[in-house]
């Protein structure tokens, strides 16, 4: 376990206390100099740093010791990373008021690596919405892309398990403590996050849930991303503020177009409108992201070994483009196990859907 100096442990504690963001945090950093000072201080802190609100006043009143705040911090398995060390993600440099610190939990070295797509959706979304999470953070990573996400049931937790199950590397922003598994179901989904990317939270180990906190977490998600990809949203959602908080921080946005009388679909149809590349494929967004291969030639555009079903398809569609229908009677595959194997290939950009449901080569 890593050993802190008194110096941060102090920082910890500062940063921990209710009503004190990094905003206040640097105000009282620059007015005392070091948070040590702050602590050791803490019964006058009002005359150290001027007048405090009354949730400041409480919180430091009631705050535990720095002892017994680094006892949790060490009994969570959590480690922490400042804003001076080198896995600290550059990424957050666009931030107005970055996080002094984070929590960390898993591999603390892939906080740095991209290209970086943050994918962010509904959490009562579509299965649509979900699948198609799944399918492009699993193409994304296999190109050396890290998928950034929210956590969060639905669009966020498919793109995590896409990212896992093609055996690449995902960050999952938490608006929790990071021994804190919200919502409860991702609890096994977090621990598998932790093998091969990261849990963090500019939250300490035991903080829970708040809704002040997610907003905090959204401009996080947005700040870690090279292309925040905008899969299902209503209008007014957690997933559209992070899309908005993208274009103030100048990232690249693209969004999934959806069927136009879904609700879920108005999100990112906004967007469209307003200037978001359009994702029709994994081409699509590898190429937002500088990942491109040349997919002009044939042999290039296979970005996977195939199933034996979908290979069987792309057999098929070589000799003449067929009708769902054809497809169905001449692959002898399921009509619902079809459906799904005709959207990943052609998001995959392997066949193309064309008028009269029709599929290609």
């Amino acid at each position: 376990m890593k050993e802190y100096t008194q110096e941060q442990l102090c920082r910890m504690w500062l940063i921990g206390l209710d009503g004190v963001g990094p905003v206040t945090y640097a105000q009282w950093m620059a007015d005392c100099g070091c948070a040590e000072a702050i602590y050791q201080g803490r019964g006058e802190l009002e005359a150290m740093v001027g007048k405090l609100n009354p949730k400041q006043r409480q919180s430091v009143a009631n705050a535990r010791t720095v002892e017994s705040a680094a006892q949790r911090l060490y009994d969570s398995g959590a480690r922490v990373v400042f804003a001076e060390d080198a896995e600290y993600p550059r990424y957050l440099d666009v931030l107005s008021n970055p996080p002094p610190l984070l929590y960390v939990m898993g591999q603390a070295d892939c906080l740095n690596r991209g290209p970086t797509v943050s994918m962010v959706g509904a959490r009562s979304g579509t299965r649509y919405g979900r699948e198609i999470a799944g399918i492009l953070a699993q193409e994304t990573v296999r190109h050396g892309a890290v998928v950034v996400s929210g956590g969060a049931r639905g669009v966020d937790a498919a793109a995590h398990m896409g990212a896992l199950a093609a055996g690449g590397v995902t960050i999952a922003v938490l608006g929790t403590g990071v021994d804190i598994a919200y919502p409860a179901e991702n609890a096994r989904l977090f621990a598998q996050i932790c093998e091969r990317g990261a849990l963090i939270s500019e939250y300490a180990p035991g903080v829970s849930a708040m809704a002040e906190h997610f907003p905090q977490r959204n401009r996080m998600v947005s700040a870690l991303a090279d292309v925040v990809l905008l899969v299902e949203a209503e209008m007014k959602s957690g997933a559209m503020i992070t899309a908005k908080l993208a274009r103030e921080q100048g990232k690249p946005l693209a969004a999934v177009p959806g069927q136009i009388n879904n609700a879920f679909a108005q999100g990112p149809h906004w967007h469209l409108r307003n200037g978001a590349a359009p994702i029709y494929s994994a081409k699509d967004l590898l190429e937002e992201l500088g990942l491109a291969q040349d997919f002009s030639n044939p042999q290039q555009m296979q970005l996977r070994p195939l199933s034996a079903d979908e290979q069987r398809i792309v057999d098929i569609l070589r000799t003449e483009d067929s009708s769902h229908e054809q497809l169905a009677q001449q692959s002898g595959i399921a009509a619902h196990t079809l459906n799904s194997l005709l959207t990943i290939l052609s998001l995959d950009g392997i066949i193309k859907q064309l008028p009269g449901n029709q599929y290609g080569i």
